[in-house]
């Protein structure tokens, strides 16, 4: 759909989107966007009451494609986690899953969009809103994974040790997207096409298997890779 074709909100939204990835909150004006969107100056405080209001309606259009893009765990994988009957082998099988719906959602389903980048720019510049965004979207992801992680590991749910665990499996895919132009030049490549996609997503499952079973092993347990 063109530009022309949407709605003035809608545009005032998807430009507001753009600037605000690129150039963050304070470093974006109400007529840039405006301009963009090809749309009166007036039109911010009619829809929106004002420019926080506006960046408010981009957090929730965030919020919105989190929910439905980076649910890590469907409801039977949610079960499974609360439950002492599945076997550690299932439990990892849902952790590889959660790993590569987090590459494909950064690296893939949003490539070229500027939501990915809006994402990572709240988590190193937050703004007032980044409390919505934690929230409604971050926290509960984050909690689930870290719940998986423990089952896992051996680390109690609500640790300190589980979170870390935790951050360092986001940290191994995150890079590919906070590096971006590192990760591609150093990989040869030009864009994240499929063969690298599948390259990445191999690379983290084997790095998140030796991650977890090296607290296993430091928590007394079996690792579930046998190793050479």
């Amino acid at each position: 759909m063109k530009k022309e074709d949407l709605s003035a909100k809608e545009r005032l939204v998807e430009s507001a989107l753009r600037h605000f990835a690129k150039a963050g909150y304070d470093g974006t004006s109400t007529r840039t966007i405006t301009k963009d969107a090809k749309v009166n100056v007036a039109s911010i405080p009619y829809y929106f009451a004002s420019k926080e209001g506006l960046y408010r309606a981009v957090i929730e259009r965030l919020i919105d494609i989190v929910r439905r893009k980076l649910g890590f765990f469907p409801d039977e994988a949610v079960m499974a986690v609360s439950s002492d009957e599945a076997s550690p082998e299932v439990l990892m099988s849902y952790l590889h899953d959660a790993v590569t719906r987090l590459i494909h959602f950064l690296l893939v389903d949003l490539e070229g969009h500027a939501l990915p980048s809006l994402f990572l720019r709240e988590q190193a510049v937050p703004t007032a809103a980044f409390s919505l965004l934690y929230d409604a979207a971050i926290e509960p992801n984050h909690k689930a994974l870290t719940d998986l992680v423990a089952r896992l590991t051996g680390y109690s749910t609500n640790s300190q040790d589980a979170c870390l665990c935790t951050n360092s499996i986001i940290g191994l895919i995150s890079i590919y997207r906070t590096h971006r132009e590192m990760c591609l030049r150093r990989l040869g490549c030009k864009a994240y096409g499929k063969k690298e996609i599948q390259v990445i997503t191999d690379m983290a499952h084997k790095n998140v298997d030796a991650l977890i079973d090296c607290h296993r092993v430091l928590n007394g347990l079996k690792p579930l890779r046998m190793t050479t």
